[in-house]
């Protein structure tokens, strides 16, 4: 398979290459696991709303919680089903890794880690 210019898509040849399902499948874990994490959120604020009044305006902004979860949910099926039809090729690995800012998920990525997000779920709240 040729690369097109411009592609980050190569001939599997170097140890920098990652194979395009084993990617794929690791971008539908990890948009699962976003997928809970956005559940999560929208109980706990659901919790935290009640009994509380909330304009329009609140509400409306609450509700794109359940669509982003819906969303996260569709995309990792979506991933899921490309694992199995995914041409037998791989992607540059290295440049794929140059766009990912968050060191975690760029080792998950990119096979450089082992797989598991090391988030325990335990720290410091940041106020935006």
């Amino acid at each position: 398979m040729a690369a097109h210019p411009g592609s980050s898509v190569v001939p599997p040849t170097g140890e920098q290459t990652l194979p395009l399902a084993h990617l794929l499948g690791q971008l539908s874990r990890e948009l699962d696991s976003l997928a809970r994490i956005a559940d999560d959120v929208q109980n706990l604020t659901a919790t935290l709303t009640v009994g509380g009044y909330l304009t329009a305006e609140e509400t409306r902004r609450l509700q794109q919680l359940d669509l982003l979860t819906q969303t996260l949910d569709d995309l990792t099926k979506a991933t899921g089903q490309l694992v199995a039809g995914a041409p037998d090729c791989c992607i540059d690995g290295h440049a794929l890794a140059l766009t990912i800012t968050l060191s975690d998920l760029r080792a998950r990525l990119t096979g450089k880690g082992d797989g598991e997000s090391h988030d325990d779920g335990v720290g410091t709240v940041a106020m935006f």
